[in-house]
């Protein structure tokens, strides 16, 4: 993808003897939670082996990805797992070519994805990444996920450039009246934005 973090994909990723010995520190680091990201996790032959190996260390794994390589014999396997999360990022509300990500996005194959998660008992949340390329369709968004049983969802502005510097994505973040104006009442509507509130007293002694 071309919002991708990653600024070089031809390095293959710690191998297994080096990941086995990074999760044995965490172990000893009284670590809980683990976040496995990329790039995309499922890239790797031996994901599930590496999600299996962060249970194996008493550790709890949060699985980031597109949802795009998950197959139905790959969902078996994560529902016997111990996951916190498994989050997976949507860039459009149909299927077609993705401005942001620069690539084909299968929109209907990742609700069949996500509904077959969910059914697995896999704890699921989509995280739909906003930018100028979609602010105006977040009611379509909501709609669609919604109607394929798909409630929870979270909505995150946050597009950041990759490891290089490389600034291309910047140009599809929302600005301060984008946000304010538009994703804001989104999620207010939808009671998606809480608004903290001062506590009686706060701050006195």
């Amino acid at each position: 993808c071309a919002t991708c973090f990653l600024e070089d994909f031809n390095q293959e990723g710690l191998d297994e003897p080096a990941l086995q010995r990074l999760l044995g520190q965490l172990r000893q680091a009284d670590a809980v939670f683990v976040s496995l990201t990329g790039g995309e996790i499922f890239t790797r032959p031996d994901a599930l082996d590496l999600i299996a190996a962060v249970n194996a260390n008493d550790l709890i794994p949060e699985v980031k990805t597109n949802g795009i390589a998950i197959t139905p014999a790959m969902i078996a396997s994560i529902a016997r797992m111990r996951l916190l999360d498994l989050q997976v990022s949507m860039y459009e509300c149909e299927d077609g070519w993705s401005a942001l990500t620069k690539t084909k996005h299968p929109f209907s194959r990742l609700l069949v994805t996500i509904q077959d998660l969910q059914a697995a008992g896999v704890p699921v949340t989509v995280s739909v990444l906003v930018g100028k390329h979609n602010i105006d369709r977040l009611p379509q968004y909501h709609e669609r996920l919604a109607a394929a049983g798909i409630n929870n969802v979270f909505y995150s502005p946050y597009l950041t450039q990759n490891r290089l510097g490389n600034t291309d994505i910047l140009a599809y973040r929302l600005s301060a009246q984008e946000l304010d104006q538009k994703l804001r009442p989104f999620l207010e509507a939808r009671g998606a934005l809480r608004h903290p509130k001062p506590y009686r007293g706060c701050g006195k002694h």
